[in-house]
């Protein structure tokens, strides 16, 4: 018997890798009929799309390594991080400096801003309590109720699709920067903030690590779902939806959680069970438009926290690679991604 790695993602791939570089032979099945899960690069003839806009930054060197191994120097580009809030038709530089929020918003908005932010400070300052606060609370605190709710609130309904009030603020914390409160021009450190890419797409890093897993004998099993995941106590023999019945030594499961909990036999207690279906997993939509006119917009993302507005986030994929589109074209190419729930009404609806 081998190991059996469930999912032909990022993760089920570099975990392969790792095992065929220490002399082990792992079978990979794949639900889809593709590998890199929602880091792939999809679309028709040289139109591509890239549905989630895939930064490839890292402070782990290993990992570092490992990518570079995969894809020759001529194939990374070094795109220089821009991203912008919508707001009223005006984009606001993000993360946050305070030039811009009196700048592009107008001094009475600012002024407005700046006395939500100074009262919440005094407010936290007056606080003596240690409690655990939610993404609401933080970000009150952070940037003043005006701001926000401004740039913050309808952003997080729409894109993670939950309250706020049931985030934590460890979880922002990771996310979200502070206002830079800098009002004089001075270089930004998030002006430096430079990321690889592969010229194609994320799928090209991949498609890679799949022709270098071919070359070893390992090739992923496509369409192949797992229904059932059994464990004896020394192997795990595992069931695919067409009927077929693998066994191996070992899994490494990249499925999402609840769907493997569900799958596991015997199974297991009540309390896990409710656990795992809780678990909420969002869908993304992605929806790129090539328009014939070209628009001067300098970010690769625009955030829309507007409630007028059901597209969560924007990518301008020509600031991510010339190469997502027809050489020598000079429109406007963009993605436009939609978070929705499984399942529901966007989820559902025809093309």
């Amino acid at each position: 018997m081998s190991p059996l790695i469930i999912g032909a993602g990022p993760a089920g791939l570099t975990a392969a890798l790792k095992l065929v570089e220490r002399g082990v032979t792992p079978r990979i099945v794949e639900a889809s009929a593709h590998v890199g899960g929602l880091a792939r690069t999809t679309g028709e003839g040289d139109w591509r799309v890239d549905p989630g806009g895939h930064r490839f930054f890292t402070k782990s060197e290993e990992v570092l390594d490992l990518w570079k191994s995969l894809l020759p120097p001529d194939q990374w580009i070094s795109v220089q991080r821009s991203s912008a809030m919508l707001v009223d038709g005006r984009f606001v530089r993000y993360p946050l400096v305070g030039r811009d929020l009196l700048t592009e918003l107008g001094f009475r908005r600012g002024a407005r801003g700046i006395s939500s932010l100074l009262w919440a400070r005094m407010l936290d300052g007056m606080r003596f309590d240690n409690y655990s606060e939610s993404f609401r609370e933080w970000g009150v605190r952070e940037f003043g109720p005006y701001w926000y709710s401004m740039f913050f609130d309808n952003y997080v309904r729409k894109t993670w699709l939950a309250d706020p009030d049931d985030i934590t603020s460890d979880w922002a914390n990771q996310r979200i920067r502070p206002i830079n409160c800098r009002l004089r021009k001075q270089p930004d450190p998030a002006d430096q903030d430079a990321f690889l890419y592969p010229r194609l797409g994320p799928g090209q890093l991949w498609d890679a690590a799949a022709a270098r897993l071919a070359e070893r004998g390992v090739v992923p099993s496509f369409n192949s779902r797992v229904v059932t995941a059994g464990f004896d106590g020394t192997s795990w023999t595992i069931g695919l939806h067409n009927g077929e019945v693998l066994t191996a030594d070992a899994i490494f499961s990249t499925m999402p959680l609840r769907l493997l909990i569900n799958a596991l036999e015997p199974e297991p207690p009540q309390r896990i069970r409710a656990m795992a279906a809780a678990l909420k997993h969002r869908s993304l939509i992605t929806v790129s438009v090539a328009l014939g006119t070209h628009l001067e917009m300098p970010f690769n993302w625009v955030y829309t926290p507007s409630k007028d507005l059901r597209v969560g986030r924007i990518q301008n994929y020509g600031r991510w690679s010339t190469q997502l589109h027809p050489e020598n074209w000079n429109g406007t190419y963009l993605g436009f991604e939609y978070y929705v729930e499984p399942n529901g009404e966007l989820w559902t609806a025809s093309d």
